[in-house]
């Protein structure tokens, strides 16, 4: 089994120092990531060796960038949360098994398990925007 990557740079102005920082992303494979982006970051004389993962690339260089200044990480995207990476990467998962798989039986059941994994995302991605949207006020009170 190979695993498929693909290479984002970024150049980051930290003060006086610039870092490049190498964000990989998940292509295909087995690896099982939190999210399809990650930055590792190495240990420093500063700071312990970090990695970052997130929903793009874009997202997971301001998070490293935010690291390597010190400042505090915004606000994370609802991809970034560690619920919806879990069952983002089951999808994944299944969905390079059943790629894979030939055996009539064994697809028909990766079938039910991907329905399923989406029925959880779709689940949290609800439950998720129910809870940002603005609530009515009542006229009971009235």
């Amino acid at each position: 089994m190979c695993v498929v990557l693909k290479e984002h740079r970024y150049v980051v102005q930290v003060g006086t120092v610039s870092h490049v920082l190498r964000i990989e992303e998940l292509v295909s494979g087995p690896a099982l990531w939190r999210a399809k982006f990650r930055l590792n970051i190495p240990a420093d004389l500063n700071r312990q060796a970090e990695i970052l993962y997130g929903a793009s690339a874009d997202e997971v260089a301001e998070l490293g960038a935010d690291f390597l200044g010190g400042r505090k990480p915004k606000a994370k995207s609802l991809m970034s949360t560690p619920q919806l990476t879990k069952l983002v990467a089951e999808f994944e998962t299944i969905k390079a098994h059943l790629e894979r798989s030939t055996d009539p039986v064994e697809r028909s059941e990766l079938l039910v398990k991907l329905g399923v994994v989406v029925q959880e995302i779709d689940s949290f991605i609800i439950e998720q925007m129910t809870k940002l949207q603005p609530r009515e006020s009542s006229n009971e009170d009235a």
